[in-house]
């Protein structure tokens, strides 16, 4: 076993993989609060780059000293619990044996309270708020965020199984 897997009660655990996520996943939370550090033509680059993700609407996006984030405050609240569950995957992974079969069912139901809460302003039932979309994007970014690092941990796993005691004395 090398010096970035680490086997524990419920498998190996491949830090390699899990650090890339971090690093990609902090680093794509991160430039969302860019614009407004940045000289206005990177600003328009990293707007345009989110442009792909996000509808950017100016009455659903936070703004720093009145420049708009990259982001509205739902993919806000959707980065940031992204970012979080990567970050606590290794604690959160003791719960793998009970998450990973129900992958599709927790990612599939961690898209409703963000659609119910965009239906109720659809439907004039209720008026959302940036709280609301913040929070209801949180649900699924957290969902999100711990089978991305569980991806990426395995995907730095030479077969996809747990080392053999051959393979791990060396």
């Amino acid at each position: 076993m090398d010096n970035l897997t680490h086997r524990g009660a419920k498998g190996p655990f491949h830090a390699a993989g899990w650090l890339l996520a971090l690093g990609l996943v902090w680093s794509w939370f991160l430039l969302v609060f860019a614009p407004p550090l940045l000289p206005e033509g990177m600003a328009w680059v990293v707007h345009q780059g989110y442009a792909l993700f996000c509808h950017q609407l100016p009455d659903r996006s936070p703004f720093i000293d009145g420049t708009q984030l990259a982001v509205c405050h739902r993919c806000i609240g959707i980065y940031a619990a992204l970012a979080l569950a990567v970050l606590t995957y290794g604690y959160l992974r003791r719960w793998d044996t009970r998450l990973n079969p129900r992958a599709g069912w927790i990612l599939g139901l961690s898209v409703v309270p963000p659609g119910v809460d965009w239906l109720g302003g659809v439907f004039e039932i209720w008026s959302n708020t940036p709280t609301s979309r913040i929070f209801t994007g949180a649900v699924f970014g957290l969902a999100a965020g711990y089978f991305l690092a569980r991806a990426f941990s395995d995907a730095f796993s030479t077969s996809g199984k747990e080392p053999t005691d051959a393979t791990s004395a060396n």
